[in-house]
Order: C-alpha cells, then structure tokens, then sequence
C-alpha cells in the first residue's frame, strides 16, 4: 500500500493517533480518580488503632 492509497476513516484522523489520545485520556482519568481519592481520604481514620499503637516500633532506623 503506497501512501497515496491510504486507508480512508470517517473522523479524519489515524486510528493510531485516535488510539493514543484515547489511550492518554484514559490515563488521565485513571490516575486522577486515584489522586482525588486518595486526597479526600487522607487523614481520615476510622475509629480503630493506628499503625503507633499496633506496630510498636519507637524508632525505625
């Protein structure tokens, strides 16, 4: 297939560059659910024992 003959698709762009975009936008969204959660739960607790009271380590290094 020559490059003059190329595959011809209804949105006007490659399907790879689609692809990618898709791809990219779908990364976006998963990491920044991820982010966002973990943002809104920092620093919230339930009401149990912290990792202090369970590990009982007083100094780590």
């Amino acid at each position: 297939m020559t490059h003059a003959a190329a595959h011809y698709t209804s949105t006007g762009l490659d399907n790879k560059k689609l692809a990618f975009w898709a791809f990219i936008g779908s990364e976006c969204l998963l990491f920044g659910s991820l982010i966002s959660t973990y943002l809104v739960y920092k620093g919230r607790s339930v009401s149990g024992p912290t990792p202090h009271e369970i590990l009982n380590i007083p100094v780590t290094s």
